[in-house]
């Protein structure tokens, strides 16, 4: 009976001594299975659809061959020289502008000057619609008047036509003339009248090249030759001459 009970206690001993304990669970240990994702630090998604810094297509105003920044016009019908430099007296045709010749194309003309009118196309006969030697051939308060006519045909030879005695009626004289003594609206010269020439032009009546009222035009190369204006055919005007065509 002894060996019995000793025999039993060994086999109790034994199987504790070879069986394997459980693993205590530890409390607090975070669950680390492959699907946590507590304290994910992985980046935002960076894929090509996001736009963010995107320049590619970029608009902001093209600067480059195709600006098309367009300052006002300041003299497209000009050949030279600035509006500015004009005289103040100066109106600017509807034509285009010029210093000689050259500066106008086949189809529009020749070149004049400010205040000159073109030249004949075709010439006229001489008019005679009074004779100074008779005294009825104008009606009453009129006068026979000699005169040289535009285009004449046959040269020098003066023409007639019948005029308000200006002695009668004074606004029959436009700004440029004055009433003679005889009742005939004359043009007002810088020699004997109260006219005053243009600027960088001097009073000169016995000059060929002087105009109607005896002013002759500075001589220059350049439009800075002159004070004001444009330097047309040599001589300082107002401003560039203008292209037109012979008068029909």
């Amino acid at each position: 009976m002894l060996k019995r009970i000793v025999f039993l206690m060994f086999v109790a001993l034994f199987l504790s001594l070879t069986a394997c304990p459980a693993e205590p669970e530890v409390e607090g240990t975070p669950d680390v299975a492959s699907n946590n994702t507590e304290g994910d630090t992985s980046q935002p998604d960076t894929d090509e659809n996001n736009t963010t810094a995107d320049t590619g297509n970029n608009t902001n105003p093209d600067t480059d061959d195709n600006n098309t920044n367009t300052n006002p016009d300041t003299g497209d019908n000009d050949t030279g020289g600035e509006a500015a430099n004009w005289c103040p007296s100066y109106r600017v045709p509807t034509e285009q502008l010029c210093r000689e010749h050259d500066d106008c194309t086949d189809n529009q003309g020749h070149c004049y000057p400010p205040g000159l009118n073109p030249s004949c196309g075709a010439c006229f006969q001489t008019a005679r619609d009074c004779e100074s030697t008779d005294a009825k051939s104008c009606g009453e308060g009129e006068l026979c008047e000699s005169y040289h006519p535009e285009c004449p045909c046959d040269g020098e030879e003066l023409s007639t036509r019948c005029v308000v005695d200006c002695r009668d009626d004074a606004s029959v004289c436009d700004d440029s003339q004055k009433c003679n003594d005889e009742g005939f609206c004359v043009v007002l010269r810088c020699d004997t009248d109260t006219v005053s020439c243009p600027t960088d032009a001097s009073c000169t009546p016995n000059d060929a090249a002087s105009d109607k009222h005896g002013c002759l035009r500075k001589s220059c190369e350049a439009d800075d030759d002159c004070s004001c204006g444009a330097c047309v055919f040599g001589r300082c005007f107002e401003g560039p001459g203008r292209c037109e065509l012979p008068r029909p």
